[in-house]
């Protein structure tokens, strides 16, 4: 298990209200968000990272939403999505900051 030993000491896994990350996340930070479907909570936080100083170029974030959400509102944000992964009744984006490639 390579990956396990490469990770090993350097992760950590919070469930949190997102205004708490805040207090620990760092620039290249992978993120993993897995919101409420439908609570519109994906755009409040998105915000507030865009506005903050705990993300740059280099930091991934995951949102897990439901298999019908397209993050529309990204189009009038500074992220863009890297990848898109479809599964039976939700997906996955992967986000970065910054305009698309």
């Amino acid at each position: 298990f390579a990956v396990s030993k490469l990770l090993k000491g350097r992760t950590s896994f919070s469930s949190l209200d997102y205004r708490e990350i805040f207090h620990s996340a760092r620039k290249g930070d992978v993120l993993y968000m897995d919101p409420p479907y439908q609570a519109g909570l994906e755009e409040e936080t998105l915000k507030a990272l865009e506005m903050s100083s705990i993300i740059d170029a280099d930091t991934l974030i995951i949102i897990e939403a439901d298999k019908h959400n397209n993050l529309d509102f990204l189009d009038h944000m500074n992220f863009h999505i890297e990848r898109e992964k479809i599964y039976k009744t939700n997906k996955h984006f992967f986000i970065r900051l910054g305009d698309t490639l």
